[in-house]
């Protein structure tokens, strides 16, 4: 070991006990049963159909095992790593008669002489910020996941203070106010300057987190990289949120492989239904409403070629053949792409249909006069780059018409303002949680909608942006099986 790593194992080597005696404390109040919930549910929602016996998960730094034993009890196979032993011994006597569940290993989370892909999930608490080489083990854990592995971060800008007045001044006001409160303030004592000297010396006290670790992780190439800057309100103690205010703490979600497979099987899971309900809102009112609508976008008298990204079941690329335009409609999934097949014979329209990935379009540049989609953007991994793509196959003086809405901060769950023949209550439960699941994977429900999109179709440079904030009241204008009780927004750019 360098000197370095020899200081910071000498540190937690005496802190052992002392860190293990707050373990405990955790384990006697409400934070146990938070922080189990979390881990429970963020992991759970990352593989599907699968039982916590089936994932093996990595605690990564695991100290005295707090998270070792939270994981242990849920189920999941553990293997619990940490460099220091005192901490190992600690954590083994912490889990008691479950010791035995544990695979322990004495270790450098930097470089961990295991095989690639031998975990499905990695966790870590406080542990990146006091590592020499952190780019280092987020690749190495990169190499330990699975295909479609999930990284869970926990960390916070303990001692950013050394490097900045702003950030010193907030917490000499944590200390005051830990005082004042009567509260045993974390902060103090430990030896803690020895921490601060350390802290001085690791790379992670000088940067902004977690957007260098956003930054970093994307870079090595974790697909899904979401911070969650307000996780300490689910799990902290009030004494903690007062003690460490100029410091809460973040999680960072990360996964390895591509999300695009999962939401690839939860659209063919609902493509038998969403083909009933299209095939029905063609025979409904609400598509002369929404070819209206469609048609006051268009210039007038023109035969246009038209793209339709996420096309569905083909609803749109349908009634947009049925004006007499040249429609083509992508899909990245198979049985939508087979069931907009069905439709278009059942209408008697000619329209084509390809499976496509609506962020790598296998068009040239400048094919179509319009680009338009529903109910996409808000299932992309990289929005952004989707509308790269759109704009690039558009014709100049071509438009992209996008109709989507903020479904990201919606619960998929709360179906109160549903009626009873909507689709939503013939999905269950399973469906609609997994719609929520995926959502929280997904960068764009975490945007400020459509202000996001607005932006970034500036910055890719298209032009003469509108939105329309009413169309779901001109459309919508019954709650049957058709309603859409999240207001859409209608957007449109020129290229």
């Amino acid at each position: 070991m360098g000197e370095l790593m020899n200081e910071i194992h000498d540190y937690w080597t005496q802190r052992a006990e002392g860190y293990s005696d707050y373990n405990k404390q955790e384990m006697k109040d409400d934070r146990r049963t938070n922080w189990k919930k979390l881990l429970q549910s963020s992991i759970l929602e990352a593989f599907p159909g699968r039982t916590p016996e089936d994932i093996h998960v990595l605690d990564a730094g695991c100290g005295p095992g707090f998270f070792t034993r939270l994981l242990t009890e849920i189920g999941f196979q553990v293997t619990a790593l940490d460099c220091t032993e005192e901490m190992l011994r600690e954590a083994q006597v912490n889990l008691g008669e479950q010791a035995g569940q544990v695979r322990w290993m004495l270790g450098d989370v930097e470089k961990i002489e295991l095989p690639d892909l031998s975990f499905d999930c990695i966790v870590s608490r406080n542990v990146t910020w006091n590592l020499q080489h952190p780019r280092e083990a987020y690749k190495e854990w990169f190499r330990l996941l699975q295909s479609n592995g999930l990284l869970l971060n926990f960390d916070a800008n303990w001692y950013h203070y050394l490097f900045d007045e702003e950030k010193k001044a907030e917490y000499e006001r944590d200390r005051v106010q830990s005082s004042e409160a009567g509260i045993d303030d974390c902060n103090v004592g430990n030896r803690f300057e020895v921490m601060e000297e350390i802290a001085r010396k690791v790379p992670l006290s000088r940067q902004m987190r977690p957007d260098w670790d956003v930054k970093t992780l994307r870079e090595i190439g974790y697909q899904f990289v979401i911070p969650d800057t307000k996780i300490w309100e689910q799990v902290w103690s009030e004494e903690e949120k007062i003690s460490c205010a100029s410091t809460p703490m973040f999680m960072i979600r990360a996964h390895k492989d591509d999300i695009k497979r999962r939401v690839v099987h939860y659209w063919s899971a609902r493509s038998s239904s969403f083909l009933d309900q299209r095939r029905e809102e063609l025979h409904h009112e609400i598509n002369e409403r929404w070819l209206r609508e469609i048609r006051k976008k268009l210039p007038e008298g023109q035969a246009l070629k038209i793209l339709d990204v996420g096309c569905g079941a083909g609803y749109f690329s349908i009634i947009l053949s049925g004006e007499g335009h040249q429609c083509t409609g992508v899909d990245l999934t198979p049985e939508m792409i087979r069931a907009a097949h069905t439709l278009a014979r059942e209408e008697g329209v000619s329209c084509e249909f390809k499976v496509m990935d609506a962020e790598n379009l296998e068009f040239e540049d400048e094919t179509f006069d319009v680009v338009i989609s529903r109910n996409l953007t808000w299932t992309l991994p990289h929005p952004q780059q989707a509308y790269r793509e759109w704009l690039r196959v558009l014709k100049p003086k071509g438009r992209l018409i996008n109709i989507d809405a903020n479904y990201g901060a919606e619960d998929s769950t709360r179906m109160e303002d549903l009626p009873t023949d909507h689709a939503h209550h013939m999905l269950g439960n399973a469906v609609l949680r997994e719609n929520n699941a995926i959502k929280r994977q997904l960068s764009i429900s975490f945007q400020k909608r459509p202000a996001w999109d607005v932006g970034v179709l500036e910055e890719e440079g298209a032009e003469e942006l509108t939105l329309d904030f009413r169309i779901s009241d001109r459309v919508y204008l019954e709650k049957d099986q058709f309603y859409n009780p999240t207001r859409l927004f209608l957007l449109t750019a020129d290229k």
